[in-house]
């Protein structure tokens, strides 16, 4: 994967609503990633450079990885895994009705609309295509995902789905309840590639 320099850090809502959560289809409600941001007013908001891969070692590798490995030893992995799926679901939920909100239409052009024209986040941390995209129908072949690589290669595979991939489903139904998911491989756990599908229900 190309090492591209990231020469503004994302914001605190960036980080939360984008770079931690994000799965093939999850916060396509978010927009402006990276984004010009005002001159920096103390030495702590100055911008730093680093790599997108430094970003996401930071983030998840450093950080919220041996967090979540230390909590799955605490209640028990299986638990903690359900745990997350059940958080990460309501907070994507939330984060997309949000949005919503100011969306005129809640149809399927407006949910993907990141995908036809990736944000520099997913255009760095993604290789994907399009192989269908219809009014009623949306889906892509993902076959390399930067989450996918650093949750595997921290062996956290398990936490990277239910965090990063798993919360989809309830981010699209939040958007619009006749929007319905289907996924039959992931690069998460292990396949070539993320098929993802997501129709628009009669």
């Amino acid at each position: 994967m190309k090492k591209d320099t990231l020469t503004l850090l994302p914001s605190r809502r960036q980080i939360l609503t984008q770079v931690l959560p994000a799965g093939a289809f999850a916060c396509l409600a978010c927009r402006g990633v990276f984004a010009a941001i005002e001159p920096a007013k103390n030495k702590a908001s100055a911008p730093v450079e680093m790599s997108y891969e430094e970003m996401f070692k930071g983030f998840y590798v450093e950080s919220f990885i041996p967090t979540m490995k230390a909590l799955g030893e605490e209640l028990g992995r299986d638990k903690l895994i359900d745990m997350l799926k059940r958080a990460s679901s309501r907070a994507a939920e939330q984060g997309v009705k949000e949005w919503a909100k100011k969306v005129p239409n809640r149809d399927l052009a407006s949910f993907t609309a990141e995908m036809r024209k990736p944000s520099p986040l997913y255009q760095h941390a993604l290789t994907f295509e399009i192989v269908e995209d219809k009014p009623t129908a949306f889906e892509t072949h993902v076959t390399e995902c930067l989450w996918a690589k650093t949750f595997r290669d921290a062996d956290a595979a398990d936490i990277g789905y239910a965090y990063c991939c798993y919360p989809d489903a309830a981010a699209a139904m939040a958007f619009n309840p006749k929007f319905r998911v289907t996924r039959s491989k992931t690069l998460m756990e292990g396949a070539d590639r993320c098929r993802n599908r997501l129709v628009l229900e009669a």
